[in-house]
């Protein structure tokens, strides 16, 4: 018995290593908290994000770590999958250790063996590159429909210049032409 105790304690030890090192080498952050809110984990890309090693951050809760408007976006997520009793996708701003980061988080409650929610888990992506991508697309777009708006103005104005020019080359064709024929006719 000791022995088969022994065994499933090294193999509990070896599966959450396994654990541990894949989420560590991940490029997410992840993260699991407890139902009163408190951080049981977060891999190493969490803890370099926010500038916090394993002791300052296990067992503390969002307000104890973040500003106070982050925590409490932090916590509203947490209640919303707490409440719904399945993952959600949430796009949240957080202050990183260098400066604000836009991520898109998947949170999802955590479940013990028997079923029941022990926590919240989540997995978030840094999606702040691609905002500042979508941004500057927006603003081509917008400086894009500017010119075109300059251009169409532009190409209406020459082509009432044109028109009028035609008009103007008319009349004096006519005009001159017309009295040179008359005054032929008159010398004829």
């Amino acid at each position: 018995l000791e022995q088969r105790v022994t065994d499933r304690t090294t193999a509990l030890h070896e599966s959450e290593e396994r654990f541990r090192a894949f989420l560590d080498h991940a490029p997410n952050l992840a993260f699991i908290k407890g139902l009163d809110g408190r951080y049981l984990y977060a891999n190493r890309p969490f803890q370099e994000a926010f500038g916090l090693d394993h002791q300052s951050l296990i067992g503390k809760s969002d307000i104890e770590l973040f500003p106070r408007e982050q925590a409490d976006q932090f916590q509203s997520n947490d209640h919303q999958v707490l409440e719904s009793g399945k993952a959600l996708k949430f796009e949240e701003i957080a202050l990183y250790t260098n400066g604000p980061h836009t991520s898109i988080g998947v949170k999802f409650p955590v479940r013990d063996g028997a079923g029941q929610i022990y926590g919240t888990g989540g997995v978030v992506t840094d999606i702040t590159d691609r905002k500042c991508a979508e941004e500057n697309l927006r603003q081509s777009q917008e400086e894009l429909r500017q010119h075109r708006a300059q251009l169409q103005d532009l190409t209406s104005k020459l082509i009432t210049a044109q028109e009028q020019e035609r008009q103007r080359i008319a009349r004096e064709l006519h005009d001159d032409v017309s009295q040179r024929l008359a005054a032929l006719v008159f010398d004829v």
